[in-house]
């Protein structure tokens, strides 16, 4: 069994729109697939924002979950599994964060060979 090449990465930026301010996960090599465990995301100063989990393939979104926080400086969670090839990149979208907002995003996993690049 292949080794796991655990990743704990922190992700924290000031929103600069009005509207929409998506996070978006640095990219992994390719023939790698990434092993999403959680990713917990925080709006710092401002409550009642939506959050949405998913990711980006070129210019397509596939998005997995929405949250709506109900309160500021509160971490909440994505707990659910999903295995993610390279050309992917997770995104974290905050929607209702004013310019100036602190956003925080977690994310927990392990990359593993796609066994599937290697034939």
């Amino acid at each position: 069994m292949a080794l796991k090449n655990c990743v704990i990465e922190r992700l924290e930026a000031v929103s600069d729109n009005v509207t929409t301010f998506d996070m978006v996960a640095p990219q992994h090599d390719p023939g790698e697939l990434f092993c999403l465990q959680l990713v917990s995301f925080m709006e710092e100063t401002h409550e009642a924002t939506t959050v949405v989990v998913g990711f980006r393939c070129f210019d397509a979104y596939f998005w997995l979950e929405t949250y709506s926080t109900v309160t500021h400086d509160v971490y909440y969670n994505y707990w659910k599994p999903v295995w993610v090839p390279s050309d992917y990149r997770l995104v974290v979208r905050f929607t209702g964060a004013d310019v100036g907002d602190k956003l925080h995003v977690n994310i927990l996993g392990y990359y593993m060979p796609d066994k599937a690049s290697e034939t």
